[in-house]
């Protein structure tokens, strides 16, 4: 949120476009069910099976998931 609003006050476009793809894809991450092992017992869905992840892996998939 930090970034976006810095964004914001420099109106600086790219940047907040950024953090927002960055929220959504930290967003899709999570709701897809890939996690650290942290926050297993924070999901739950009955229609997919969490898959743990340790943090580096976790990282790369908010990475593959970014869209700008």
């Amino acid at each position: 949120g930090a970034l976006n609003k810095r964004g914001e006050l420099d109106g600086n476009i790219k940047l907040s476009n950024f953090t927002k793809a960055l929220e959504k894809a930290c967003i899709d991450t999570v709701e897809s069910g890939v996690l650290t092992k942290d926050l297993l017992p924070l999901f739950s869905s009955e229609s997919i099976t969490p898959k743990a992840v340790n943090s580096q892996e976790f990282i790369e998939e908010i990475a593959a998931r970014i869209i700008i």
